[in-house]
């Protein structure tokens, strides 16, 4: 398991607005992974034996979930 901080601006890292992260959510589910949102965090619980075709799945999904909210 894993989680992505999610901020607003890098520079003062002031957190996601909470229904950004949601927005985030349905979009990477949209693309066909799950995630969890806690807050300002994605949490990602991949198995614990992974191919690099899934690999790829999740990090082209989290793309898409993060190009949604930018």
């Amino acid at each position: 398991m894993t989680a992505i901080e999610l901020v607003s601006e890098r520079s003062t890292k002031a957190p996601l607005d909470p229904k950004k992260a949601i927005e985030m959510q349905k979009a990477t589910y949209k693309a066909g992974v799950m995630i969890r949102v806690s807050g300002p965090n994605a949490i990602i619980s991949p198995s614990l034996i992974i191919t690099e075709e899934e690999t790829n799945k999740i990090l082209n999904a989290l793309e898409a979930g993060l190009e949604s909210i930018c």
